[in-house]
Order: C-alpha cells, then sequence, then structure tokens
C-alpha cells in the first residue's frame, strides 16, 4: 500500500529556513542538494511510512527518523498518510522555536 506525503507549514518553512541557512554558508548548490535529499527522503515514507523510532511518549502516532546524522525527521502516520510535521536540523533547532506545544 502506498501512503500519501504531505508536509506540514512548519516542515516548509524548517526547509525554507534550512535552504536559507546552508546557501549562504556553503552555496546555492550544496544546499538545494542538502534539502532536495531531505525531501527524498520525506517523499520515500511512501512506501515505508513505519521505519524510524516511534515516539509516542511526545505525541500519539509520531515518530522520528535521522538524515545524514545532522537533521531529524519527525513525522506522523496514520492508515493511509504520513504527514511530515517538523525538520530539525543540528544546532539549528533552537533558531526553530522547538517547544513540546508544536511538536
Amino acid at each position: 500500500m502506498t501512503h500519501r506525503v504531505m508536509f506540514s507549514p512548519w516542515a516548509h518553512a524548517d526547509l525554507h529556513g534550512l535552504f536559507d541557512y546552508l546557501s549562504e554558508r556553503f552555496g546555492v548548490t550544496n544546499a538545494e542538494r542538502y534539502v532536495g535529499g531531505i525531501e527524498d527522503a520525506c517523499l520515500s515514507l511512501s512506501t515505508m511510512p513505519n521505519r524510524g523510532t516511534a515516539r509516542p511518549d511526545l505525541r500519539p502516532g509520531l515518530r522520528t527518523m535521522g538524515f545524514r546524522h545532522r537533521a531529524n525527521l519527525a513525522f506522523h502516520v496514520n492508515h493511509d498518510a504520513a504527514s511530515t510535521l517538523r525538520i530539525l536540523n543540528g544546532g539549528r533547532t533552537a533558531a526553530f522555536g522547538v517547544t513540546a506545544a508544536n511538536n
């Protein structure tokens, strides 16, 4: 069964912020490559949505998985969809304003 993959508004903002951050430091090409890889990892949840680590302690149905040892993808899976909620990258987590209320 193939799941729909969706991105929350926070996930979109995380990707745009990460792109801006990376492009200033490492150039547009590298930022596109890295952010594109994250997008591909999220889209791959369509065929394998239950990978990663279940985190019911934070929110029912929440799962997380790492990306290239620097980013963490937080997503929710239900019967037909995988929704990427947040994309948190290494030392930038504080810049995202992560709190229990918006996870």
